[in-house]
Formats: C-alpha cells, sequence, structure tokens
C-alpha cells in the first residue's frame, strides 16, 4: 500500500499568435528595415520614412525619420534607427521624436537587432557582427562567413542570430559560432 496522492491536468498554454496577411504592397519606397513591436510591424523604407503598419499592410502612421537611417529595431519602448553616415544609433518615440543617440562605429545598410538586452548590429565592410550595452559600449565582436558576399541583413529569433547576404541565410549563436542544421 502507499500514501493517497493525486494531480490535476491543466490545460496547455495559451500561446497568442499574430496573424499577419501572407503579403501585401507597401507604402512609400523599397523597405530597408523592419521591426515588430509585438502589435504593430514598423517599416523604414529606403528614402527615410518609417511606416507603422497593422497585420494586414493598413498604414497606422508614418513620419520622416530625417536621420538618413537604413534600418530599424524596437527595445520594447522605443524605435531605434540605424543611420547610414555617422555610423549610430537613433532612438525615437512612436511619434518619431527624437530621444537618444548612441555611437557605435559601424557601418549601416548591414542589419541590427535588440535581443531583450543588448543590441547586435552587423558591419557591412568589416563583416563582423557587433553586441552593444544599452548605452552603446561594444561589448564582443566575430567575424562572419561571407564566402560570398558581405553581410546585409540581421536579426535574432529567441536564441540565435539570424545572419543574411545576398546568397544565404546563416544562424549563429550568442558567442560567435556558426550554427549548423
Amino acid at each position: 500500500y502507499s500514501a493517497i496522492w493525486s494531480f490535476t491536468t491543466i490545460s496547455p498554454l495559451d500561446i497568442q499568435t499574430v496573424a499577419i496577411v501572407d503579403s501585401f504592397d507597401v507604402p512609400g519606397s523599397s523597405p530597408t528595415g523592419l521591426a515588430w513591436d509585438g502589435s504593430s510591424l514598423w517599416m523604414i523604407d529606403n528614402l527615410e520614412n518609417v511606416y507603422q503598419l497593422d497585420t494586414n499592410g493598413t498604414m497606422l502612421r508614418t513620419f520622416n525619420s530625417a536621420y538618413d537611417a537604413s534600418d530599424i529595431t524596437w527595445d520594447g519602448i522605443y524605435l531605434w534607427l540605424h543611420k547610414y553616415y555617422g555610423s549610430g544609433l537613433i532612438a525615437l518615440d512612436t511619434l518619431g521624436n527624437y530621444v537618444n543617440a548612441l555611437s557605435i562605429g559601424h557601418w549601416a545598410f548591414s542589419g541590427m537587432a535588440w535581443d531583450g538586452r543588448y543590441f547586435w548590429v552587423a558591419d557591412y565592410n568589416a563583416s563582423r557582427i557587433y553586441k552593444h550595452a544599452a548605452d552603446g559600449k561594444t561589448l564582443i565582436y566575430f567575424g562572419v562567413d561571407v564566402t560570398s558576399s558581405r553581410t546585409e541583413a540581421l536579426d535574432y529569433d529567441g536564441k540565435y542570430l539570424i545572419v543574411g547576404n545576398d546568397n544565404r541565410i546563416s544562424k549563429y549563436t550568442t558567442n560567435g559560432e556558426r550554427h549548423f542544421i
């Protein structure tokens, strides 16, 4: 015989999913960066216009960044733009008002991401990925495989850095090790 015991079953966690239509035409010109804030998609185009879009592609807000920016990310509070020239990050509120700037010293057109604690910025010319503290301080950097072209895109999926160029997408750990599937 054993002691009496019991257990309770619970239903699986409700996972919130977001329904974005398969595709939609964007307002403005050619997109150079995208960021998701949990409810809206933010896009910056090659004319430095920033658009807030709903999941159906309807424009909710727009403003011109006026900061020579090429990419955009969301840190949970602010939109951060990666400048073409001057190699810095600019924080804007969701109305387009300037909040802060960080000098990071990397060439734009290469991608950036926020992982919840750090900025990750790709440098097109050096083919490196840099990890920055929220104050802009460089913490680490590592080179990436650019056999056929330079780094042109960067994102973070919650575990890995996703690095893209015009021929491939690769996954890297946050300490610079290439992750092979």
